[in-house]
C-alpha cells in the first residue's frame, strides 16, 4: 500500500499543476485555521486552541479547561473540523513537491522513493490527529482533565513538532539535491 501512494504522488507530482493547486489549498486552509483558532480565542479569556501552544504541559490543558464555554466548546469543534482539513493538505502539499525532487534528483536522492520519503510528511499529520482527538474529548467532557488524556495529547504534539522539524529541514536539503543533479557540472568524458 505504501509503494502504491509513493508511486501515486510521483505520477501526480509529474503532472505538474497539483503542486500549486495543494499548496494554494494548504494556505486556504491555513487561514480558515486561523480565524477559527481566533475565533475560538475570543471565547477562552484569551487562551489560544491547545494546538496552537507549543509550550503546553498536561497541568496547562487541565488549568484552561476551566476556562471553556459552551461557547468555546463549539468553536473548538469548528477549529477541530479545521485542524483536519489543513495538516493532510499541507502534507499533501509536501508529498508533491518531495516526490516530484526524488523523482528527479539524481541516483541517490531517487533511492529516498523506495523508503516512500513522500508520505513521511504525513507522519505529523498522523499525530496532529492524536493531538486533536485528546484534545476534543477533555473540552467535550468525554475525558477527566486529571486522565491520560492530556498526557496522551501533549505527548502527541511533541512527536508532532518533532516530525514537522525534520520535515523542514529535510524539505530544503532535498531542493539542493535537486538542484545539484540539475546544474552540477559533469566531469568530462
Amino acid at each position: 500500500m505504501l509503494s502504491r501512494l509513493t508511486v501515486l504522488l510521483v505520477r501526480t507530482a509529474g503532472w505538474g499543476w497539483p503542486i500549486p493547486v495543494a499548496g494554494g489549498l494548504a494556505l486556504l486552509s491555513f487561514r480558515v485555521l486561523r480565524r477559527t483558532g481566533r475565533a475560538f480565542q475570543a471565547h477562552t479569556d484569551g487562551h489560544e486552541p491547545f494546538d496552537f501552544q507549543n509550550r503546553l504541559t498536561a497541568a496547562g490543558v487541565t488549568a484552561q479547561l476551566g476556562a471553556y464555554t459552551p461557547g468555546s466548546r463549539r468553536w473548538y469543534r469548528a477549529f477541530f473540523v479545521a485542524d483536519l482539513v489543513f495538516p493532510l493538505v499541507a502534507a499533501l502539499f509536501l508529498g508533491l513537491v518531495w516526490a516530484r525532487l526524488l523523482s528527479r534528483a539524481g541516483v541517490w536522492p531517487a533511492r529516498l522513493l523506495r523508503w516512500h520519503a513522500p508520505l513521511w510528511p504525513l507522519l505529523a499529520t498522523g499525530f496532529d490527529y492524536g493531538e486533536n482527538v485528546c484534545f476534543l474529548l477533555l473540552s467535550e467532557g468525554r475525558a477527566r482533565p486529571d486522565g491520560p488524556a492530556a498526557h496522551l495529547g501533549v505527548a502527541c504534539k511533541r512527536l508532532k513538532l518533532t516530525s514537522l522539524g525534520l520535515t523542514a529541514l529535510a524539505t530544503p536539503a532535498l531542493l539542493m539535491a535537486f538542484l545539484w543533479a540539475a546544474y552540477a557540472p559533469r566531469a568530462s568524458r
